[in-house]
């Protein structure tokens, strides 16, 4: 294991320094976030015009709630470069922090976990998973206490929709309580956020999802992608993919007492749902990875497996078919055969959490 993370860190390290060098380091925070905080600052609307050709065209445009804009808006009084490096340390900083929320200790985790190639992406390009998974790192280190589990949840969906099957994990157990304050925390973060930047882009964001759906369908490793690299449709590769998503919450409901399970699959549902998967998404099916199995074993080897495909744009169906069947198998491979009837996930009315 130490040789295999000593090459994978170097990997990364070697990766990291060329996008520093060539100055791609910080790409997509540099156009979507820093970007969107000046336009804020400055009185404009962060969001680009709902034209699929033109966001593929960029590449790194804002297409968020204003949420993720308005927490790093501070940055935006840097200069592009240096406030990309402080967004990257705050989001490493971030990783290692929810790893130690969900309880892992063992030092072979974290490396294998740095040394992955969705976290490396998740740096190198700026992206604002840290934060993100360190909400659901709060949502399942306190899954017990409501109030706190509900808002946790609610600060994640307002972040990055695509977590949206965290409602239906607390849900389905009859987290009553908690599932109605993260719809709640997630109205109100996503309605004031964007009361905050006078409502700019509000009407038009349903179509700017689609036109960014439309634009990177087939440069990702969604099943959507996946689809057409084999000669079907964008509308075969979304039905697919919401038989899946459909499929995956009913394991949820059904699987409902083994929680640390459940809680992969549920953040896997929101991922296979999405008609664009980039690799860098997968870091919040690690956290599921560290919360079920908290100390050093074979399926923490598992995430150097995402190296089979370091080029999403140019991925091949097979190299696209290999990582949704590794992100797959690693959610699986946290589950309890006979998994243990808690009182906090049986299917019976807690007083904590129930009216």
């Amino acid at each position: 294991m130490l040789t295999a993370g000593l090459i994978a860190l170097s990997l990364s390290s070697l990766t990291l320094y060329n996008k520093v060098r060539n100055g791609t380091f910080g790409f997509d925070f540099r156009g979507s976030l820093w970007k969107a905080g000046g336009d804020i600052l400055a009185g404009r609307s962060p969001y680009p015009v709902p034209n699929a050709a033109e966001l593929a065209h960029t590449g790194n445009a804002f297409v968020y709630p204003p949420l993720a804009a308005l927490v790093s808006l501070p940055l935006a009084l840097l200069a592009p470069m240096p406030a990309a490096v402080v967004w990257a340390i705050l989001n490493a900083a971030a990783l290692i922090v929810a790893l130690w929320l969900v309880g892992v200790r063992d030092w072979r985790c974290y490396v294998a976990f740095l040394a992955s190639l969705p976290v490396l992406n998740t740096l190198a390009l700026g992206q604002m998973n840290g934060l993100l998974v360190l909400a659901i790192a709060f949502v399942w280190r306190f899954r017990n206490r409501a109030v706190l589990a509900g808002a946790a949840t609610g600060l994640a969906i307002a972040l990055k929709l695509l977590v949206w099957p965290l409602f239906f994990w607390l849900l389905f157990p009859r987290r009553f309580r908690a599932a109605l304050v993260s719809l709640a925390t997630a109205a109100a973060l996503i309605l004031g956020s964007w009361a905050v930047i006078g409502f700019r882009g509000f009407t038009a964001y349903p179509s700017l999802l689609a036109a960014d759906a439309k634009a990177f369908e087939g440069q990702s490793h969604s099943i959507v992608t996946l689809a057409v690299r084999v000669g079907l449709s964008a509308t075969d590769g979304r039905v697919l993919a919401a038989l899946a998503t459909v499929s995956l919450l009913l394991m949820v409901y059904r699987e409902a007492a083994n929680e640390a399970f459940t809680f992969g699959v549920a953040l896997l549902a929101g991922l296979l749902a999405s008609p664009v998967l980039h690799q860098h998404y997968l870091v919040v099916i690690f956290l599921a990875l560290a919360a079920a199995r908290p100390f050093f074993d074979w399926r923490w080897l598992l995430l150097f497996g995402f190296w089979v495909s370091p080029i999403e744009n140019r991925a091949h169906a097979w190299q696209i078919a290999v990582v949704l069947a590794l992100a797959s198998f690693l959610v699986w491979s946290t589950r309890d055969r006979r998994p243990r009837r808690e009182p906090s996930v049986a299917l019976s009315t807690r007083p904590t959490n129930a009216f």
